[in-house]
């Protein structure tokens, strides 16, 4: 029998993980551009007044600026951590990673709220980025509905 290979190929879920890096990387680097660049005279009053309103949320005080910028860079570094995850698993149980539906399961969970939540929330660039991912996921998942591929190794 010749050896398969696994759901992660390169023509279905295997992009996944890339998008999920370039996609948390890239975002960073937009917003660590932006802030260099400085703030236009349009957007100068809106982000006066994020700054100056301070919400009290667990004995901290954070302006609504503040709060703004952790979760878009928290986002990013969440991006590009699941992504490099995926990719450490690859390299270190190929069996898992190729040979079982469960990490594109777990990428498909995580995926359809986020394109849900960029769809009614986001600019465009997160929606096809995610939105990629998720038909990455949903084709690796359609081509092995039963999760009978073979492992990386070739065994069942």
């Amino acid at each position: 029998m010749r050896p398969r290979l696994g759901v992660l190929r390169p023509e279905s879920g295997e992009y996944v993980r890339h998008v999920l890096v370039a996609t948390g990387a890239g975002h960073a680097t937009l917003v660590g551009v932006s802030m260099a660049a400085g703030v236009p005279a349009s957007e100068r009053p809106v982000r006066d007044v994020t700054a100056a309103t301070a919400v009290p949320i667990a004995g901290i005080e954070r302006s609504h600026w503040e709060l703004f910028m952790g979760f878009s860079l928290m986002m990013a570094l969440m991006l590009v951590g699941l992504g490099s995850l995926t990719l450490l698993v690859r390299g270190a149980a190929p069996d898992l990673s190729h040979g079982t539906r469960g990490v594109l399961v777990l990428l498909g969970l995580v995926l359809v709220p986020a394109v849900l939540i960029s769809v009614l929330l986001l600019p465009p660039p997160p929606i096809v980025l995610l939105g990629l991912a998720l038909v990455a996921v949903v084709l690796g998942l359609v081509r092995d509905p039963a999760g009978q591929l073979e492992g990386a190794t070739g065994q069942r």
